[in-house]
């Protein structure tokens, strides 16, 4: 698949290039109207997401306590995106989901009660993706929220190695809210 060459290889650091090729065809390949972004940081999957889905016509919310923490924003064509700054455990929602990105807090607490709050929204045949799975000293935090929540909800996942790790969850059957 072709990827617009000034977001996907000129604007990250914090993504290995093999993810954000995926994070881009899985917006793209879901046909992606909703999606749900933990933890904006500096923006280097949201402007990744924005791009997909101004391909698709959906729209992006990025939420993280602290705001986006880069200007990039300023610059760039934001008209489908929302900042949400807010805390995941505390923020208002009711959206189904075509995509939900954890890429927020790494301790286990918070990734396993991101992916409890927000996976239930998650439409079947849609993905949960969650980065950092194979980062230095919160791998096994992240992994073990992984692990626990496939296992409560009987969803598979499995690990894109490249970076840093992306876990990746299918929703194949819904889960109560």
């Amino acid at each position: 698949m072709a990827h617009p060459t000034d977001t996907i290889y000129q604007s990250c650091d914090q993504w290995a290039l093999p993810q954000r090729e995926m994070l881009y065809d899985t917006v793209i390949d879901l046909k992606a109207q909703t999606v749900l972004e933990i933890g904006t940081n500096i923006g280097d999957s949201t402007r990744i997401l924005s791009t997909a889905l101004k391909e698709t016509g959906g729209h992006l919310y990025s939420l993280d306590s602290g705001g986006c923490r880069d200007a990039w924003y300023l610059k760039w064509d934001c008209s489908n995106i929302t900042f949400i700054t807010d805390n995941s455990l505390s923020v208002p929602w009711d959206k189904e989901l075509d995509l939900l990105l954890v890429d927020g807090g790494h301790e286990f607490a918070t990734c396993k009660s991101d992916l409890t709050r927000f996976g239930p929204w998650v439409r079947v045949g849609g993905h949960v993706l969650v980065h950092d799975t194979r980062l230095q000293g919160v791998q096994g935090d992240i992994r073990r929220a992984i692990y626990e929540w496939t296992a409560e909800t009987l969803l598979p996942w499995t690990e894109y190695p490249h970076g840093v790790g992306l876990g990746i969850i299918r929703m194949l059957h819904s889960l109560p809210r």
